[in-house]
């Protein structure tokens, strides 16, 4: 029996699973945290005594002992779970990474990409490209929004320049009179 952990992962969360007379087991709180249980003990309450436990594992910080749940523990969590995560979860685990650990011992992102169709892997690729898109655009917006204050910095301070008093200021440029002071004040302008 090895205590090493197999670790593979479920969109942005990694899992564990330890694989125990050629049966995985996996680690609670990873598990918990795709289904979005906050308490890893509560989550297991339910469950029964043959389909939890605890293991010494080795991990990079040395060995830990970790609760841990049987297939079907993870299943009786899965079936239970009201999260909309937990169906595509289910699915993935049933499909993907429990044959793959009982056929070689352990789960690889390489061969689960080898056995995607090319529909499969085009809708990866898509989903890749609309995250990029989402996180350029996020970019874009809050650099418009340095650029708009760095404006309005400008403006004000031209305003300012040209003698113009404080109210009047605000009326032109709808602010209040701590921004009209804060740029009299010589401040400049914070991202």
């Amino acid at each position: 029996m090895s205590n090493d952990l197999i670790t593979f992962h479920f969109h942005d969360v990694s899992l564990n699973a330890i694989e125990i007379a050629g049966d995985p087991w996996f680690v609670l709180a990873d598990v918990c945290k795709v289904l979005e249980y906050r308490d890893a003990y509560n989550a297991s309450r339910n469950l029964d005594d043959d389909e939890k436990g605890t293991h010494i594992v080795s991990t990079p910080g040395g060995n830990q002992e970790m609760t841990i749940i049987s297939e079907s523990g993870l299943y009786a969590l899965v079936l239970t779970s009201r999260k909309p995560q937990a169906k595509p979860f289910q699915k993935w685990v049933t499909t993907e990474v429990i044959p793959s650990i009982r056929k070689t011992g352990r789960y690889s992102v390489n061969e689960t990409a080898a056995a995607m169709s090319n529909e499969e892997k085009q809708f990866m690729r898509m989903k890749d490209h609309l995250e990029l898109q989402r996180k350029h655009i996020a970019a874009l917006q809050e650099l418009d929004v340095y650029r708009r204050r760095s404006e309005d910095w400008v403006t004000a301070q031209a305003l300012i320049d040209a003698g113009v008093d404080d109210p009047t200021i605000c009326r032109v440029m709808n602010c209040t009179p701590a921004y009209a002071a804060w740029v009299r004040s010589g401040a400049e302008v914070q991202a």
